[in-house]
Parts: structure tokens; sequence; C-alpha cells
């Protein structure tokens, strides 16, 4: 019954691919994380405190990296899977690994760069990174040699209101905040503010060319940014979370929390 079920989700988010007719199931992993992510070639990654693990797109295990010095991992984006981004929040550092869970440099010390309080990053094109530093809601954009190409300081004062980041991602030139109780935060890629998206309450999303994937009480749901529609999948099963990426899905279901089920276009 899951299967058929994951399979009419399938048929149904593939939103960006309007002529898959079909897809097949490549595998299953089983581990004991506390969170994932995938990367555009289709791998997975696992998160566990300061454990992180690679999966092939067919499930098995293939690499494994942990510095328990580093204390636990807070956040991983593969956005760039040959340079993945490690967020260590509660010691304020990041560390950057190359495809084979390599490190690609030291680790960056947020607090020598001046920033105490940062509490969200994700990575930036030409090998940057954004932060969001709580202290002075500042937002702020490094280089691969750790020099501010964009720094916008009191967006508290320039939206009118205290915040606080619980997510960031940037995908065709613009930078995306999470805020909860407010919605998504749109910036161009010089911090500029544009607009909020009207979707509350997310503890996570995907952003997909146009659409913005995420969960809506257990149900996946797709919010289209040129029509400004929404659609909630009829899906049986609660999930408790879903990727996206060109050829594959991954979905982990409130049923087997420790499953990640694969698939892949026919």
């Amino acid at each position: 019954m899951l299967k058929k079920t994951l399979l009419f989700l399938l048929l149904a988010v593939w939103s960006f691919k309007p002529n898959a007719q079909s897809i097949q199931s490549v595998g299953v992993i089983t581990d004991n994380f506390n969170q994932f992510t995938t990367d555009n070639l289709g791998n997975v990654y696992t998160i566990r405190n300061h454990e992180l693990k690679k999966f092939r797109p067919d499930g098995s295990l293939w690499l494994l990296f942990s510095n328990i010095s580093l204390g636990n991992i807070s956040f991983v984006d593969a956005t760039n899977p040959l340079k993945i981004l490690l967020f260590y929040k509660d010691f304020s550092r990041i560390q950057f690994l190359d495809n084979m869970l390599s490190e690609r440099s030291p680790v960056i010390q947020l607090q020598q760069l001046g920033y105490d309080q940062t509490v969200a990053t994700c990575t930036s094109y030409d090998n940057g990174f954004w932060i969001f530093d709580q202290l002075n809601f500042e937002l702020v954009r490094f280089n691969q040699d750790l020099i501010q190409t964009q720094n916008v300081k009191n967006l508290n004062q320039i939206l009118g209101y205290e915040f606080t980041p619980t997510f960031l991602t940037e995908h065709n030139n613009y930078l995306f905040m999470n805020i909860p109780n407010k919605g998504i935060l749109v910036f161009d890629i010089y911090g500029t503010y544009i607009k909020t998206i009207p979707l509350p309450d997310l503890i996570d999303f995907q952003v997909y060319n146009d659409l913005i994937y995420y969960l809506k009480e257990g149900k996946p749901s797709v919010y289209n940014m040129k029509t400004l529609q929404t659609s909630v999948l009829d899906f049986p099963e609660s999930l408790l979370s879903y990727r996206i990426e060109k050829e594959s899905i991954c979905t982990t279901s409130s049923g087997q929390k420790n499953t990640i089920f694969l698939w892949k276009k026919r």
C-alpha cells in the first residue's frame, strides 16, 4: 500500500516534468538520522549529531564524515555537490567539504569574522555563502576568499518587525529566507528585499525553478511563484519530508521514520 501511495505522489508532484508517465523504485535507505538532504546528482546525505553520511542514488552507503570537535551539525547545504556546506550553529562554524567529503579548507570561525550570533547560512553563487546574524539583523554574503560582497544591516527596521530566520537557500539568483510566523522572504543577489511569499509556519522548503515544495500538515504541497497558486496533494500517508531533484525524489513518512524511499523517472 505504501509503495502505491508513493507512486501516486510522484506522478502528481513531478509537475516540473509534465511528460513523466512513470517512475520506478531504485532503493531504500534505512539509517538513524535527524535530517536528510540531496544534491542535483541524486546523492542523499543523512545527518545525525556530528556525523554526515553520503549515499549513492541507489541507496548504497558511499562516504562518511565526522568531526566531533566541531560539535553537532545543524544544517547541510549540498546545492553545489563539489562544495558542501556544513553549519555548526552552536559554535558559529562553517566547514566546506568536497564531493568525497574531504575538508576543502580550514574551518571558518564566524565569531572571528565579527559575527557572534549567526542563526542561518547557505551556499551562494561563485563559491560564496550567506549568513544571517541575529545580533544586528544583518544579512551578509562572503565570497570564497571570505571577503564581504554584500552587507545589509538592520533588516528589522527595513521590514518593520523583528524575526529569527530558520532557513536560507539561494536559487536562480534569488535568496529565500524562512520566517515561520511571516512566510518566505525573497531577496536578490545583492541582499535587496523584494517580497514576502505568504507561506507561514514552515520548517523547511525546497525551491526548484519557479516552484516551492514544502509540507503542509504532512501533505506535500507546491507553490507556483509565477501563477501564485498553491496545490496540496491528496496523499494518504503523512510525510515527514521529501526532496525533489532533476530525475529523482526522496520521501520519508511518519510511519517509517528511519527510512528514506528513493524513486527515479523511468
